[in-house]
């Protein structure tokens, strides 16, 4: 499984777009008292409204399910929605779940609205890690084909998406033997550039507050 988060601000344009020519199947509506998307957006906008410092209220998280899975079916998804809404803070904020099938893999779209019933916008601070960590959760519990994310690695092998990274964390990179050897044997600026221009590879300046630094 992977996710997608965006944040914009009109319920009602996405509400629009994620039922656009009948292909949106309304699979849960969460603390709405609306019986349809468009209506749920109008409400969720009037909510959001509240919080005059939110920006951004709307939250829209997509839900891709691996092909090599067997479909899931609506009451999967919904149960789905709910855990990767608990693991992003979301769980008592409004939202509707949305399936569509115009894609040859099962996926969902949730409309969340990022200000809760107490009038404060749940912070989006590391959302993919946390909507990561949720599909992980998931996939091991309903025994799913575990897809390695950025953020949540595979739970069993440590692998990460792009590279089958196994560091502590995604930010933590290792240079390659050739880079480290040109980091520790280059004689002046020149000679470093032009060694790691010919491995691919490229040194820049870059200032942080008062002190230049190299990356």
């Amino acid at each position: 499984m992977i996710a997608k988060i965006i944040k914009g601000r009109e319920f009602d344009r996405l509400a629009l777009y994620l039922m656009e020519n009948g292909r949106g199947e309304i699979i849960d509506m969460r603390n709405l008292s609306s019986d349809d998307p468009e209506a749920a957006a109008q409400e969720m906008q009037v909510a959001a409204s509240v919080s005059t410092r939110t920006q951004q209220p709307v939250m829209h998280i997509v839900v891709s399910y691996d092909p090599q899975d067997n479909d899931p079916s609506n009451a999967d998804m919904a149960r789905d929605a709910a855990e990767v809404l608990r693991g992003l803070g979301l769980g008592k904020n409004q939202a509707v779940v949305i399936r569509h099938r115009d894609r040859d893999h099962a996926h969902m779209h949730i409309m969340c609205n990022r200000v809760g019933p107490d009038g404060r916008a749940v912070s989006d601070s590391q959302s993919y890690p946390r909507a990561e960590a949720a599909l992980r959760r998931i996939e091991r519990r309903r025994g799913l084909t575990i897809t390695p994310g950025r953020h949540a690695p595979d739970p069993d092998t440590g692998r990460r998406m792009r590279g089958d990274r196994t560091t502590p964390g995604p930010r933590q990179h290792g240079a390659p033997g050739g880079v480290k050897k040109a980091l520790a044997e280059a004689r002046s600026w020149g000679e470093l550039r032009s060694d790691l221009a010919r491995q691919g590879w490229r040194a820049e300046i870059v200032r942080r507050g008062n002190q230049n630094g190299g990356r």
